[in-house]
């Protein structure tokens, strides 16, 4: 995971190189400017006299100038190192947010665009709320790690090895002192790490589990109110809300115990370097100066330790997260395009060679089994059958939603596996019973499928679909928005609207799922008419459960239990007196 999150920051590696440029700057003016605080003590407040004795010890370079000299370039040397110590923080910190909001945005992208290519199967096992707190809880608690915990833990390191340099050039025995406190802290640092990470991890799995449960309230707030169910429906939340809760208490325990820890066993090693190092001053063995300076950039390195440790501490919580991120990319799609596939042109016939299917999780229950039918070009052909029977799940194979178990599905003698994906799904036009449409104007849903359509092209489509008429009534005509899921059409209205957009993209093949099923009357002689004018032409796979529907297609199957036990015309159907007669007849009573 570390290799993988690595790999992205490495893309973004001019940012991240002026970063690191900008961080060295930091780490050495930060030190440095603590080391005029020996020779400010030693040779302009303590020493006695007008001048002071000044000895740079790496050239072994001794001289005298005036106290008033030194006193001033001491101050003019701190000035300027502190302003070069802000400017690269500065430079650091902005550099490191642009760099992590770079690798967030890539990881958001990724994630979005692989989950487009995911089969729907994926989502059927999954809650959407789960999926949508990937995208936005998950994504917001690794954007703190890229944008500012990782300008910490690629900082922290190099700043305290700079600053033990330092304090072993002015005392090794008391920094040996002082550095035995580190592996108390590392100790600490990977107990806390490792149950924060765990904690987090079921942190941010009750969030997922209350962004599920909202996303169904609001999904279902006309069914519970129309229930009165709203005391239960907020019982369940609170019960989520309470767990979420509990969780992230257990988290944060964890969290807030990380600086206190550090904090108590520095507060034990600073004062036992008082003790040892006061003795020794004295005893004369070292200056006061040294001694405060020693002591400077001591705390100045306990400080880097300790945002080190929350660091660690806040990475752990995005590591629980970057989990269940990677957990998706790495869902291989069931359904691929075969690399350099063929470019599909419709020509002959659709033939299902002795086709079964079985869905992953129950393989032993096949949905479909010995499925064979051809489908010529510009025929009208119907399914049917009881409920359950597998009618929705054989017209999903044919733009390969999921592939067959056994048997292969040909659209002129070529298997489907070897037609390239994107131009098998161009040649399908698809309009089912649940029509989804966007939270998006009346234009861009009839455009979805062809978005560079003509205005033109788009009003020729909705007059085809007989829906022109209500968008030219809506307050802003083709730029009106409908609502999120369409909620301000009627059904008739948002079939019409799917017909219309089937329509822009001229398929040759067309799978209709129960296109007029839960339609008034009215509003399916409607959306019938607008179908009677989409299937003009076209080779036409239909389901129906309203039988009535489907007496003029030109072959009509009868699915049960997953094997077609019947074929025919609607006429010789009737007559043979078998299941189609018997469902044919009941609905006529009915």
């Amino acid at each position: 995971m570390i290799r993988r999150t690595a790999a992205r920051f490495r893309r973004a590696w001019a940012p991240l190189l002026a970063a690191n440029i900008a961080m060295i700057v930091v780490v050495i003016t930060n030190g440095v400017s603590l080391v005029t605080l020996q020779p400010l003590i030693d040779q302009v407040f303590i020493a006695e006299g007008p001048t002071a004795r000044v000895v740079v010890p790496t050239v072994n370079l001794v001289f005298s100038m005036k106290k008033t000299t030194l006193f001033l370039g001491l101050v003019l040397f701190f000035l300027t190192s502190r302003a070069l110590y802000c400017l690269g923080l500065y430079c650091q910190r902005f550099l490191m947010m642009v760099t992590g909001e770079r690798v967030l945005t890539g990881l958001r992208t990724d994630l979005y665009d692989h989950l487009l290519r995911l089969p729907p199967l994926f989502f059927t096992a999954r809650r959407s709320g789960a999926l949508v707190s990937n995208l936005t809880a998950d994504l917001g608690v690794v954007q703190h790690l890229a944008s500012t915990v990782t300008g910490d833990l690629l900082r922290r390191p190099v700043e305290i090895g700079f600053l033990i340099g330092l304090l072993v050039a002015y005392n090794p025995s008391l920094s040996l002192f002082a550095l035995l406190v580190a592996p108390v802290i590392v100790g600490i640092v990977n107990i806390l790490t490792k149950t924060i990470r765990r904690r987090a991890g079921r942190m941010q799995s009750s969030m997922a589990d209350l962004a599920d449960h909202l996303q169904e309230t609001v999904g279902g707030i006309r069914i519970i109110q129309s229930f009165t169910a709203e005391k239960a429906a907020a019982g369940r939340f609170h019960s989520v809300a309470r767990r979420y809760y509990e969780q992230s208490v257990k988290a944060y325990r964890m969290m807030a115990a990380a600086t206190p820890s550090t904090e108590l066993v520095t507060a034990a090693a600073v004062a036992g370097i008082l003790f040892y190092g006061g003795q020794n001053v004295i005893a004369g063995r070292m200056t006061t100066g040294s001694f405060f300076a020693f002591m400077a950039i001591l705390m100045a390195t306990y400080q880097p330790v300790k945002t080190l440790v929350n660091a660690l501490s806040e990475s752990s919580r995005a590591a629980a997260a970057l989990e269940r991120i990677y957990r998706i990319l790495d869902e291989r799609p069931a359904v691929t395009s075969p690399t350099n596939g063929r470019k599909a042109s419709f020509q002959k016939s659709i033939v299902f060679e002795k086709v079964s299917f079985a869905y992953p999780d129950n393989p032993c229950e096949p949905v479909l089994q010995d499925i064979s039918l051809t489908v010529q070009r510009g025929r009208t052909i119907a399914i049917v059958g009881p409920s359950g029977a597998g009618k929705t799940t054989l017209l999903s194979l044919i733009p390969r939603f999921f592939d067959p178990t056994s048997g292969r599905i040909t659209i002129d003698n070529v298997d489907l596996r070897e037609w390239d994906l994107v131009s098998l799904r161009r040649q399908i036009g698809i309009v089912t019973q649940e029509t989804f449409l966007f939270n998006a104007s009346v234009e861009e849903n009839i455009a979805l499928g062809r978005p560079n359509a003509a205005p033109e092209e788009i009003r020729r489509a909705a007059e085809a679909a007989h829906i022109l008429d209500v968008i030219e009534a809506m307050p802003e005509g083709f730029r009106t928005v409908v609502g999120e899921r369409g909620a301000r059409l009627s059904g008739g209205e948002k079939q019409r609207l799917a017909i219309a957009r089937a329509l822009l993209v001229d398929p040759p093949i067309l799978l209709l799922d129960e296109a007029t099923s839960s339609l008034d009357s009215e509003s399916e002689r409607k959306v019938q008419a607008a179908i009677d004018t989409l299937i003009r032409g076209r080779t036409t796979l239909v389901i129906a459960h309203r039988l009535s529907t489907v007496r003029n297609a030109d072959t009509i199957f009868v699915l049960q239990n997953g094997r077609i036990v019947e074929s025919g015309s609607h006429a010789d159907l009737l007559q043979s007196g078998n299941l189609y007669a018997r469902l044919y007849n009941l609905q006529f009573k009915e």
